[in-house]
């Protein structure tokens, strides 16, 4: 068997879906994050990289930057999240983006959104594993 044979296109699983009238951008105040959503951190545990994509439906010409947050497990229960990396440009409707949270738990903000759209969705796959392996599995 060969390097070849063990390529396979990364799973990708929708990590958000918001909706609005238009859609707004995350608080910037991220104390406030983790309490309006809940359930929205990825355990990139064995993962160096992951990356996804972006759908953006409704509104004129709608864009979406998005914020790496590492969620901190904190001794005694008070998590916080701390910026983990550069926010990506500006991405429209079905742009690509990678994030590198070398094995955090991580949640994706949208730092900015722009050009009115009813509905932002983010897809995510593991990218490239801790040990330098192009990964397969879900985040």
């Amino acid at each position: 068997m060969n390097n070849k044979q063990l390529k396979s296109k990364p799973f990708y699983v929708r990590h958000r879906e918001v909706d609005g009238a238009p859609v707004a951008a995350d608080s910037a105040d991220l104390s406030t994050v983790l309490t309006a959503n809940p359930r929205s951190t990825v355990d990139c545990a064995g993962y160096e990289s992951i990356r996804g994509f972006v759908r953006l439906t409704g509104g004129t010409a709608p864009t979406v930057t998005l914020q790496p947050l590492e969620l901190v497990k904190y001794p005694g229960g008070s998590d916080f999240l701390a910026v983990s990396g550069s926010s990506s440009s500006a991405l429209s409707d079905g742009d690509m983006f990678e994030f590198t949270p070398n094995g955090a738990f991580l949640f994706v903000r949208m730092h900015a959104v722009t050009g009115s759209p009813t509905k932002v969705e983010l897809f995510l796959a593991g990218a490239k594993t801790m040990y330098g392996v192009p990964g397969t599995g879900r985040v």
